[in-house]
């Protein structure tokens, strides 16, 4: 059986846990929440006491957030870090598109802004573990979360003419399912949603449909990045 372990548990981790458990992996995990923990161990994840790697697994997947303190960098980079002590066949961290410039550009891998803080963090796992797996997301949303609740009735809002880039949990959970099924290694991928419509008609009509006041847009044209998801698509679609 192969083993994963899954750093932060929380609106991604969780569900992802419990998808590759009902898949027949064992699963760890860890979360700072009393509440997410005492859910994933009824169901069967076992739910270790710190964000770190003690042992060896087949897979280890890092979902936590960008460090924003000194400690949570030395967090990160002891997560690569270990999983090179351990030998860990496998890590996968989940990054984000914010490491491509605002710019109305089709953003391809190759086209990562290096000196951002996202580059950076990107730079520390790589040096730490050569072979680890950089998945790229997009725009969060699912459930009862959506950018959409955030910008509803708000004045202003700029661009309305650059296009989204966003993805579903449900789009996310499958690709890192995909990547670890495939043990994937030292690759990089934009996960994105296949639609890119202006932001200003996407939040229209999501609104729309969830009841909620749309937002006013500029009355400008700029235009932002397109991230290009074609290589996911190539290897697995």
């Amino acid at each position: 059986m192969k083993s994963v372990l899954i750093i932060g548990c929380g609106w991604l981790g969780m569900p992802l846990a419990v998808r590759l458990h009902e898949k027949g992996y064992k699963v760890s995990g860890t979360t700072r929440q009393a509440e997410r923990r005492a859910l994933l161990e009824a169901q069967g994840v076992q739910m270790l006491p710190s964000h770190e790697i003690s042992g060896y697994y087949n897979a280890v997947i890092c979902t936590l957030t960008p460090p924003k303190t000194e400690s949570d960098r030395a967090l990160h980079q002891s997560i690569a870090a270990s999983a090179r002590k351990f030998e860990i066949p496998q890590l996968i961290y989940t990054s984000s598109i914010s490491i491509y410039p605002d710019v109305p550009q089709l953003m391809d891998e190759e086209k990562a802004d290096a000196s951002s803080s996202m580059g950076q963090l990107e730079a520390l796992y790589r040096q730490e573990y050569n072979d680890a797996t950089i998945l790229r997301l997009g725009g969060l949303y699912g459930g009862e979360r959506h950018p959409a609740f955030y910008l509803s009735g708000k004045n202003s809002v700029p661009k309305p003419m650059a296009v989204i880039n966003l993805v579903s949990q449900e789009r996310v959970i499958s690709a890192i399912e995909l990547t670890v099924d495939k043990g994937i290694k030292g690759e990089t991928f934009n996960i994105v949603d296949p639609e890119h419509p202006t932001r200003k008609k996407y939040y229209t009509e999501v609104c729309a449909q969830l009841g909620i006041p749309a937002p006013e847009f500029e009355n400008t044209i700029d235009k932002g990045k397109v991230v290009d998801d074609s290589k996911w698509k190539l290897w697995f679609e």
